[in-house]
């Protein structure tokens, strides 16, 4: 590995630790766990499960989320800092850069998920946790390189981080919108259905369903691990290829 790529990765795992994200991913999993155990009282009758789902309701978004902000934000400091374009003029190709900050944010993302694999092995089995932390993973790290792609692409932190906010939420709603516009209830409402619609079908060939990607049922009933990873794994390839491919040519375009 080039000392250029593996001395990123490091000092993104130093900012990490230095910037408290560890200690901050902790509490907000402790929050929610709390807010599991509040929603498991509320439900006596079914209480284990309803606390499994709750916590994985709230911890996935709150991961990505918090994730999204460290990516987001670090990037866009070393470059107000001057310490991108500096690095850029080294003598080494440019996507050593792109290489070294994606494979950084990618062990936060390993790390986030062991972490909570660990938290959720006293309350369900190995294997469905195994599953499960395996999909929010490949969501993690979809998500890390959006935002990377869109932080080195939006000068503005706040726009950056708006629009991978909007686009997470997008991905995880997808399926819910295209089948809502199918729904015998909005038949006859006019020619915007449509439209509405084939906008939808034409999202879904470009943005992954992230819907699909760890739901809190894994954590309740057995998943067929080859029909998950199936599904996950070449998404996964597919849409980080395509946000690789994205960062390579808005870098290539550019001049410092």
């Amino acid at each position: 590995m080039q000392r250029m790529i593996a001395a990123l990765m490091v000092s993104v795992w130093i900012e990490a630790r230095r910037s408290g994200l560890p200690q901050l991913l902790v509490v907000l999993w402790l929050l929610a766990l709390g807010a599991a155990e509040l929603a498991a009282a509320l439900v006596p009758t079914a209480s284990h499960e309803t606390r499994l789902l709750a916590f994985a309701a709230c911890a996935r978004p709150l991961t990505a989320f918090v994730l999204a902000v460290f990516v987001v934000g670090s990037l866009r400091r070393e470059a107000d800092d001057r310490v991108q374009p500096w690095l850029l003029a080294c003598d080494r190709p440019r996507h050593h850069y792109l290489a070294g900050r994606a494979l950084g944010a990618a062990g936060l993302v390993l790390g986030s998920a062991v972490a909570l694999a660990l938290l959720l092995l006293p309350f369900a089995p190995v294997g469905q946790v195994l599953l499960w932390s395996s999909g929010l993973a490949c969501e993690l790290l979809l998500v890390v390189l959006l935002a990377q792609a869109v932080a080195l692409a939006i000068s503005s932190p706040a726009a950056a981080l708006a629009a991978v906010t909007l686009t997470y939420l997008l991905a995880r709603m997808l399926d819910a919108l295209r089948l809502l516009t199918r729904t015998p209830l909005l038949e006859g409402t006019g020619d915007w259905l449509g439209l509405v619609t084939a906008g939808l079908d034409l999202l879904a060939w470009v943005l992954p369903a992230l819907a699909r990607f760890a739901p809190g049922a894994w954590l309740l009933a057995p998943a067929s691990p080859a029909d998950a990873l199936g599904y996950l794994l070449p998404q996964t390839a597919v849409s980080g290829l395509l946000l690789w491919a994205l960062m390579q040519v808005d870098f290539a375009r550019r001049s410092w």
